[in-house]
């Protein structure tokens, strides 16, 4: 019985523990601190547990709606992000379509100047005019580079850029990128000097484009911030053990380049920043030397995107080094190629007269890989005397490399000095310069120089005046420095469909030059109507053409007949970017030039689709570029002969010839552009107007073109009332500039 009791005493005492320590449990959930009601009767518990169910139960569903409030607060902000995505996306294709538009109305009256710079080298011209010619071009190149800028930054951005996989020259790329620095350094008094070791390939793999790309913004940043000194562009195999692991095989070539200045320098805390868009060191930068802050932003990510990689070193008023390297397949190239630059003078003798000791180590290095040994003579003081010892040795010294820029004396005293000792019988002599050229053609004669090379050196270039100096008959067809221009073997019949006057001309000129019939219209229906009637080889279509534009005139021509249907019709367009090609051939064309072409490339075109046979070799590019200074002028001539550095007859002549094409095709340009507005036609307005716009600029007449942008804007925008209100003007205008023309007389 005892038993019996202690039994159920201790089974109720252990259930309300039980029940203490839920209630303490609950208690603590719902936040009451209070023991008080836990130490009361069995029935006060129950009732306060109930009462802390009851909190629980309140406190849970106010979390519950907080938590769906959350919810509802999250699918509106996901949402808004999916809005935003799309809107971004919207923005993106503006963007694109914004810069496609841009390259194309720069590169539209680009085409004209490039041109018919191109031509104008074809012709004969004294050494300055050669120049003048060029200098039109370098410009031209400096205005594509910030359009493509541009262009690529938004490519990186969108992560639409690509590389080619190609083969190329090395060398050739290295040289010539730097070879198009010659003038500004020149300008200066710099030196830009080329160190490249003798173990570097010739024969890679990868994207020529990207790398010219790459060491034209270093070494144009390393010009634009030396004012003395040198810049040195050294290329050489990056050392095994500085290679990382995934590129460390046989079947690559990892290399080293560094452009070395000796310029302002950068302050240790904004090296990295530089990298950065829309950046440079600090604002007085950008005021006195300029630029976008694009450039290096664009280096780096270009260089990472080539599995490469750069850093940077530099000290104040000592200069910089940006170090990179790169990685590339090798190449296959023809073999004429590879060994243009191989030859041996079994240690034939020469002396190197150079004041800069950077660029003497370099010609050095040159030399001894074509087994000629070398003496280096810094102190040009003491040449004759150095020379004197040397020839009395058992190998004289045979041929003379000599930098006629030389510090403590003027090199063509020098040479006037050694030809009173040493006749050219004896002593060979080439000199290099960074003057200009009509003062060395003056002194060669003089002095019995045997061939001149200007800075920076091109290896093949050079050779050939040491073998010129050697009187050696072998001299390989690459080493030529003329332009061959030969008639095309076949006399092809062609279509040139082109609205804009300066493009018609430009293109007819290279055409005919090589040996075609060309006949040209100035519509997309006219060029339907040519090929109906008359037979033709190929059709040069441009696409942004009045009436039809290029699309409809090909579908038109496609609709023919059989033998007129699968005529070859050639997209030729200032759209250039990536997918218009295939754009081009998805709506029936046969192929594809972007406008301003390189000669080379048309010709190659007509070659593929005509079985000519390639006989046109143009080493330089084809660019051209037109800069007008806004004006209030009726029409400003004077101008348009300032941006093509034309003067005397031939600026007259040239510039009468493009009034003449402007006086008769602009009525024409009106006329569409008023049935255009009559029949609220706004793609017969944008066409119309915007080909007179790009004639009206490329006559001088900027007030005109100026008029109708403003007209072609409200095309775009379908402004009716904007364009109507405008027209009155546009038509003054016109008739202002056609007084003027009869006035002057141009």
């Amino acid at each position: 019985m005892q038993k019996s009791l202690k039994s159920t005493k201790t089974k109720s005492f252990s259930e309300s523990e039980r029940l203490d320590n839920i209630l303490n449990y609950l208690a603590h959930l719902v936040g009451d601190k209070s023991t008080e009601k836990i130490n009361v009767s069995k029935n006060d518990k129950i009732g306060y547990l109930e009462e802390l169910i009851n909190t629980l139960q309140k406190k849970t569903n106010r979390l519950i709606d907080e938590l769906n409030e959350v919810n509802i607060q999250m699918e509106i902000q996901t949402e808004k992000a999916n809005i935003m995505a799309v809107e971004a996306e919207v923005a993106n294709v503006s963007k694109s379509k914004f810069l496609a538009n841009m390259s194309h109305e720069i590169r539209t009256p680009m085409n004209g100047i490039l041109g018919m710079s191109q031509i104008l080298l074809d012709t004969k011209l004294t050494k300055k005019q050669n120049q003048y010619v060029q200098t039109i071009q370098k410009s031209g190149d400096h205005l594509l580079n910030l359009i493509n800028d541009i262009l690529d930054l938004s490519k990186i951005e969108s992560g639409k850029m690509e590389l080619e996989d190609t083969d190329f020259n090395l060398l050739e790329i290295l040289e010539t990128t730097l070879s198009t620095f010659s003038t500004k350094t020149q300008a200066k008094g710099i030196e830009l000097i080329p160190d490249f070791d003798s173990d570097i390939p010739i024969a890679v793999k990868g994207d020529p484009l990207r790398l010219r790309q790459i060491l034209t913004n270093l070494i144009g940043n390393a010009i634009k911030f030396t004012e003395k000194g040198e810049i040195i562009l050294k290329v050489s195999l990056t050392p095994t053990d500085e290679i990382s692991e995934e590129f460390r095989n046989s079947e690559n070539y990892n290399l080293s380049f560094v452009v070395k200045d000796t310029g302002i320098g950068i302050p240790s805390n904004k090296i990295e920043s530089v990298f950065e868009n829309f950046t440079q060191v600090d604002s007085s930068t950008t005021r006195e030397y300029g630029g976008t802050g694009l450039g290096l932003s664009i280096t780096k990510q270009l260089i990472e995107k080539m599995n490469g990689a750069i850093r940077v070193e530099s000290k104040i008023k000592k200069g910089s080094s940006f170090i990179f390297s790169l990685v590339f397949k090798h190449g296959d190239l023809p073999h004429e190629q590879l060994s243009e630059t191989i030859h041996d003078f079994h240690q034939a003798r020469i002396a190197i007269i150079e004041a800069n000791s950077s660029n003497s180590l370099v010609l050095e290095k040159i030399v001894k890989k074509w087994n000629l040994d070398p003496i280096s003579i810094f102190d040009s003081d003491k040449c004759i005397d150095i020379l004197s010892v040397e020839n009395q040795k058992k190998n004289p010294i045979e041929i003379i490399l000599m930098d006629i820029d030389l510090m403590s004396i003027n090199g063509w005293e020098l040479c006037e000095k050694i030809r009173k000792i040493y006749p050219p019988s004896k002593l060979k002599i080439v000199v290099l310069s960074s003057g200009n050229d009509i003062e060395i053609m003056d002194k060669i004669k003089k002095f019995s120089i045997t061939d001149y090379q200007t800075k920076p050196i091109i290896q093949k270039l050079l050779l050939s005046s040491f073998l010129m100096a050697f009187n050696n008959q072998y001299i390989s067809q690459s080493l030529k420095t003329q332009k061959i221009i030969e008639k095309a073997q076949v006399r092809l019949n062609i279509l040139l469909a082109e609205d804009d006057p300066v493009n018609q001309m430009v293109a007819k000129t290279i055409l005919t030059n090589m040996g075609h019939n060309v006949t040209v219209v100035s519509n997309g229906k006219a060029a339907v109507v040519e090929v109906k009637k008359t037979d033709y080889d190929i059709v040069l279509m441009d696409i942004q053409l009045p009436i039809l534009d290029g699309f409809q005139a090909t579908e038109k021509i496609r609709k023919l007949k059989s033998d007129k249907k699968d005529i070859t019709i050639i997209a030729m367009t200032a759209h250039a970017l990536k997918g218009y090609k295939e754009e081009c051939i998805s709506r029936g064309l046969t192929d594809y030039i972007s406008k301003p072409f390189k000669v080379e490339e048309l010709q190659k075109l007509l070659s593929q689709y005509s079985n000519i046979e390639n006989n046109i070799n143009y080493e330089q590019e084809t660019k051209v570029v037109i800069t007008p200074d806004e004006s209030i002028e009726i029409i400003n001539k004077a101008n348009v002969l300032e941006s093509l550095d034309m003067k005397g007859e031939d600026g007259d002549s040239f510039y009468s010839e493009i009034i003449d094409i402007f006086r008769e095709s602009a009525p024409d340009y009106i006329k569409a552009l008023k049935l255009g507005v009559i029949e609220h036609d706004y793609p017969k307005i944008e066409i119309s107007v915007h080909t007179l716009k790009s004639s009206a600029n490329n006559i001088g007449a900027y007030k005109l073109g100026e008029i109708a942008s403003i007209i072609e804007t409200g095309a775009e925008n379908k402004d009716i009332e904007l364009i109507k209100d405008m027209l009155p003007e546009l038509t003054d205008n016109l008739k202002m500039v056609f007084d003027e023309i009869e006035k002057k007389q141009y």
